[in-house]
């Protein structure tokens, strides 16, 4: 189902406002013929400069989860956020696996961008000289619908939802909360995520007593920030890749508006977040 054509199902019902196209990504098993250098990918190792030193977490190397080019992304997606060239790569430690609650976990991840030459790219092992936990795999990326059913607050517009899904077939047709996803919004099922990443990232744990007793001030400037924060990534489960989250979860990458325009990802934050 296109997305052309969902956007319309929602607007017979007056839900368009709920529906957005965004860039969605399914993985495809890498076959015994290795992916061009700086191909976007799922897993594996990374096609990095040997001058750019692989993120580590207490000295272990992070993994890998994906690879993006940004010139094989749509422009549409790209127009006003990111420059139509360069390389992104999301790293993470799938052996701790932190969930972002606390600002002690910001070494648990780390995102990378590189726009210099596609010459100087090399395909990198890890740095403790073993395997990779994800498979390597290929991406093939197409626009989807991305429906911001937690949004709707009153039980018409739902009972309006669960008709659509019912009759037109919306979330078998690939329409659903969860998948592979890069940029526009986002709404996790644990609470805001903004505010998640903006309290966590200031030093609030969210989690228990631990969480430090503001002053007043400091705490209206914390949270006058949490706007800023916009989704960047979603990574759902994944077989191909051999990436399987607890209890039904995904993890969730964000950053703040004025480090986006300035391709600056040193201050992204990871939420996990689980069903």
């Amino acid at each position: 189902m296109s997305s052309e054509k969902v956007m319309s199902i929602l607007r017979s019902k007056g839900l368009e406002r709920i529906g957005e196209p965004v860039l969605k990504f399914r993985t495809l098993p890498e076959t015994k013929k290795k992916l061009s250098l700086g191909s976007s990918k799922m897993g594996g190792n990374p096609h990095l400069p040997v001058g750019i030193p692989w993120p580590v977490n207490d000295g272990r190397p992070l993994d890998l989860l994906v690879q993006l080019n940004l010139a094989e992304l749509p422009r549409k997606f790209l127009e006003g956020s990111l420059p139509e060239r360069g390389w992104l790569y999301f790293f993470y430690d799938l052996e701790q696996r932190p969930w972002g609650f606390d600002v002690s976990h910001r070494h648990g991840w780390r995102v990378l961008f590189y726009d210099g030459d596609r010459k100087t790219l090399g395909r990198r092992s890890r740095p403790d000289a073993t395997d990779p936990i994800l498979r390597s795999c290929g991406l093939t990326l197409f626009e989807g619908v991305y429906v911001n059913w937690p949004s709707l607050q009153d039980e018409e517009s739902l009972a309006d939802l669960r008709y659509l899904n019912k009759h037109e077939g919306l979330f078998q047709a690939g329409v659903e909360n969860s998948g592979h996803r890069f940029l526009g919004n986002n709404h996790g099922g644990q609470g805001d995520m903004q505010v998640e990443s903006q309290l966590a990232s200031h030093g609030v744990h969210l989690c228990d007593e631990r969480c430090p007793v503001l002053d007043r001030g400091k705490s209206e400037k914390i949270k006058a920030g949490i706007k800023n924060w916009r989704f960047l990534l979603e990574l759902d489960s994944d077989k191909n890749a051999n990436l399987e989250w607890t209890a039904y979860g995904s993890l969730y990458f964000w950053i703040r508006d004025e480090d986006l325009r300035h391709c600056d990802f040193h201050n992204v934050w990871a939420c996990f977040q689980c069903m």
